[in-house]
């Protein structure tokens, strides 16, 4: 910007009786903040963001007050920032709460970005102090929407941990010792939250050396750390000594934990003594067999209970004792425990076995990571671990879940050519299942046929999958000759292959009377191989058309005979009691505690339950119908009660699209829409990171419907913004990715866009490619269906796969009338160009013309020009159902 301009522009910003209305600000801010003139920025600030008394205009807008925090940021005016935010958030906190919040939080994150951090913690202290009056924020329930920021700047911030305790001497020094008192408490809160133990206990040593007073969360955060680190006595001293704090019902659950412990300890040692009837604490190698012996049955605190107690004797751990550690967390679902553990190798210089990364292998299979199974194959090579089939086969498996056949194949083959490994039974079908699951029919036969005959060991593995090839290819006579031939040749029946045949049998047949009688047939007979996946594939029926009875007695018939439910069957359970209470028009609100209660027994392994972790669907599901039916914050109690029972350690719960989905559904049905777009962007961001990971080498057809059902709130939001002119890009982004929308989300997407005369062109044309021949399709098809007497005449047909494919997209009918007079509307504005335009439409999109031409258009004027000087064309159209070509018009 040249001088000339800025003198202009100065002139104008300074000018008395100057009024900008709230939009052209927002503009002139961006554009004066992108050219980096921030001295003008602060001078439009001074002249339309301040009144003549230095306070906030009552209409600034948290926009445009944070393009001006922005610039004092970026200018490393901070005094001023602190002055200008403290002013903000002060004048704001009653009539503006969010805004308030919002701005201490934006500025935290910014200045964390751009000055160290000791600076950017101590302006955040300084400005929670100007919101709430103190800076003791010793609740996470209560003060998290500000606290959960400090999660992102200790955990990814440099120094940020090592800045804590010089920040707290210059509060004290600066603002006095009951702020730093206050800010120590607030740490403690926070990193007890977060288990950054070590921290809790370095803010508690801060404050108790200065003799500072202890507050309950303080007292309740410090038992909490050492029931953690198994040091009871000090749970129970600091509970004796600290007996004016004693303020918080957690701190006596710690208290009886303590106690409990410490008398769990004198009875394993009677346990051990008479187990090896000696007289003394047994050795590491009986820790090795007893701790191994109750990982297998998932007994993950005993088994963390004796490894510390080893630790405690100063005994080195042995490869049984660590691997003992890695399978309980494994057997109970812990996937990152199962990691965590896993550096305990290196730390004890213990060489990893090849069952060793098995065990890793299996949890990045769980956790879905494909590209964290090639660096452990990587791993196995560089450190010459041997690497068998079993290895292979589960990262094969692990390709069907994204459709990555070709990675697969590839795998399949380099274990055959490079690591000399002969393909068996247990690799080929793996394959088989990752060409199923895929859809690739066609590589799945030619596999079978090249590997069904010469393949010796596991070889009914492969037969099995030639069943389920003609099950999901719709052959359900050859399924059902191969299956004699599978009783035949006496192959074993496995508990796939009891999996096999019920989805022959309600996949194929459609017979849930006869799948019930092989689930009873199993409790007699076959108990022990008995799994809730085989109740799954009738409960998945059962949800599909809607038999919520048929779904509560198959679950009833599980739990009667004792087999474990899975998130899988739970999911099943909680949808349908749900669904009966929206049947019942019930309030949801007693289903919500009762689902909680289960959470809880399966966090506290009271449930018999595969693992001690849950699929976020079965949560997600009914936050997202409470969100939509009833009340939006009892979501958020069922979300937050689930992310304490089960991420109690970390944030994972950030990286699960499932929950990701839940939290924009409830956004935005709460009106949280600053949250919404923080979301969406996530959201886009982590799917836009699953499909660049080195092995997405083809597109994942299980996430082409992400958007479904969230789309909605989108168009909503961007209406919200008067952002209806972005629309179409963000559709063609969203496509050319692979994405689908419904088509209710495309009919409002469409009605939204041709209501601007900006993005009229981009609905005409989607109308006129798709979704005209949809309507057209569906309104022939209804007046067909019935004959003279109302009875169905073209069933076949209309069950069609093609037909159901052309119907999927279509214009909604009360869009149609509509969109015809959008239409109308349109070509109103353009009344002196009307012929060209009517011509340029019919050639452009003349699918959509012939309907609209199919009668007078009354609504525009000078249509009766129209009729006459074109009548011979008007009339060859509405007199045939044939397009006709706009030359003739």
């Amino acid at each position: 910007m040249d001088e000339d301009q800025r003198t202009t522009i100065k002139s104008y910003l300074t000018q008395e009786g100057t009024e900008i209305p709230t939009v052209d600000k927002s503009i002139l801010l961006k554009y004066l903040s992108g050219k980096k003139e921030y001295d003008m920025v602060e001078i439009m600030a001074k002249f339309h963001l301040f009144d003549n008394e230095g306070h906030f205009l009552e209409t600034c807008t948290v926009n445009n007050v944070r393009i001006y925090f922005e610039v004092l940021i970026q200018t490393k005016k901070l005094d001023k920032l602190i002055e200008a935010a403290s002013r903000y958030i002060s004048q704001f906190s009653i009539s503006k709460q969010g805004s308030s919040v919002y701005m201490i939080n934006y500025l935290f994150v910014r200045l964390y970005q751009q000055i160290p951090p000791e600076d950017a913690l101590y302006i955040w202290s300084k400005l929670v102090r100007v919101y709430y009056g103190h800076c003791e924020l010793n609740s996470m329930e209560i003060y998290g929407p500000i606290l959960s920021h400090l999660y992102h700047f200790f955990k990814f911030g440099k120094d940020s941990h090592s800045c804590i305790l010089p920040l707290l001497k210059r509060v004290q020094h600066e603002d006095g010792i009951v702020p730093a008192s206050h800010l120590a408490s607030t740490l403690i809160t926070f990193f007890s939250s977060s288990r950054w133990l070590s921290e809790v206990n370095r803010m508690w040593d801060w404050k108790v050396v200065r003799d500072l007073p202890i507050v309950a969360s303080d007292l309740t955060a410090i038992m909490r750390s050492n029931c953690h680190f198994h040091d009871w006595d000090t749970v129970i001293h600091l509970h004796q000594k600290y007996s004016l704090a004693q303020d918080d019902y957690q701190q006596f659950d710690y208290l009886l934990i303590a106690l409990a412990k410490k008398q769990d300890w004198d009875k394993l040692k009677n346990q051990f003594d008479s187990l090896f009837g000696i007289g003394e604490l047994p050795t590491v190698n009986h820790y090795g067999v007893i701790m191994y012996a109750l990982s297998m049955h998932g007994e993950l605190e005993l088994v963390e209970r004796l490894y510390g107690q080893l630790l405690r004797r100063d005994m080195t751990p042995s490869y049984a004792v660590l691997l003992s550690l890695i399978n309980a967390h494994y057997k109970v679902g812990d996937y990152n425990g199962v990691l965590r553990e896993f550096s305990q190798f290196k730390r004890y210089d213990i060489r990893p076995t090849s069952a060793t990364y098995l065990l890793l292998l299996k949890a990045y299979k769980k956790m879905g990571s494909l590209d964290s199974c090639f660096k452990i194959l990587k791993s196995m090579s560089s450190e010459s671990i041997p690497l068998y089939e079993t290895h292979f086969k589960i990262i094969i498996e692990l390709c069907g879940k994204f459709d990555n056949y070709p990675v697969a194949e590839e795998l399949f083959n380099i274990m055959a050519t490079d690591y000399f490994i002969q393909p068996t039974g247990l690799t080929v079908s793996a394959l088989i299942k990752t060409y199923l699951k895929s859809k690739q029919y066609k590589k799945a036969w030619q596999l079978i046929k090249k590997h069904e005959k010469s393949v010796k060991v596991d070889r009914f593995k492969i037969i099995q999958q030639k069943i389920m090839y003609y099950i999901l290819t719709g052959d359900v006579k050859k399924s059902e000759e191969e299956l004699k031939v599978y009783f035949q040749q006496k192959y074993k029946l496995d508990s796939n292959f009891y999996m096999v045949l019920l989805q022959h049998l309600i996949t194929g047949r459609r017979d849930h009377v006869a799948a019930e009688k092989v689930l009873e047939g199993m409790i007699k007979t076959n108990l022990s191989i008995l799994k809730p996946d085989h109740f799954n594939v009738i409960l998945e029926e059962y949800n599909r058309i809607g038999y919520l009875e048929g779904i509560s007695n198959a679950i009833s018939k599980l739990v009667d005979n004792q087999i474990p439910m899975n998130s899988r069957t739970l999911y099943f359970l909680v949808k349908s009691r749900f669904e009966l209470t929206r049947k019942r028009r019930e309030s949801p609100e007693f289903l919500i505690g009762w689902l909680e209660e289960i959470l809880e027994s399966i966090a506290k392994n009271k449930l018999n339950f595969t693992t001690r972790t849950i699929h976020p669907s079965v949560v997600t599901w009914p936050m997202n119908y409470v969100s939509r039916n009833d009340d939006p914050s009892k979501a958020v109690d069922l979300f937050t009660k689930y992310v304490k029972l089960f991420f109690p350690r970390s944030r994972d719960w950030n990286d699960k699209l499932t929950v990701l989905r839940a939290l924009l559904i409830l956004s935005a049905e709460s009106g949280k829409w600053e949250d919404f777009d923080l979301l969406f962007a996530s959201y886009r961001e982590k799917l836009n990171f699953y499909q660049k990971q080195p092995s997405a080498v083809v597109r994942n057809k299980h996430t082409e419907a992400a958007f479904v059902g969230l789309f909605g709130y989108k168009i909503q939001r961007m209406r919200q913004l008067n952002e209806i002119n972005l629309l179409p890009s963000l559709i063609k982004e969203l496509e050319d990715s692979g994405y689908t929308l419904s088509n209710d989300e495309w009919n409002e997407a469409i009605w939204r866009t041709i209501k601007r005369r900006s993005t009229f062109d981009f609905a005409m044309k989607k109308i006129n490619d798709i979704f005209i021949r949809g309507y057209s399709w569906i309104h022939r098809a209804r007046s067909l269906r019935k004959g003279q007497n109302g009875q169905h005449i073209i069933d076949k047909s209309s069950g069609s796969s093609k037909n159901s494919s052309r119907s999927h997209l279509y214009l909604k009918s009360e869009n149609y009338r509509l969109i015809m007079l959008q239409i109308d509307k349109y070509l109103r504005y353009n009344s002196e160009q009307l012929e060209a335009e009517v011509k340029r439409l019919i050639d452009q999109y003349p699918y959509v013309m012939k309907q609209y031409l199919r009668k007078p258009r009354t609504g525009v004027v000078n249509w009766d020009y129209i009729e006459q000087n074109h009548s011979s064309y008007l009339h060859k159209l509405r007199g045939t159902h044939v397009l006709i070509s706009s030359e003739e018009f």
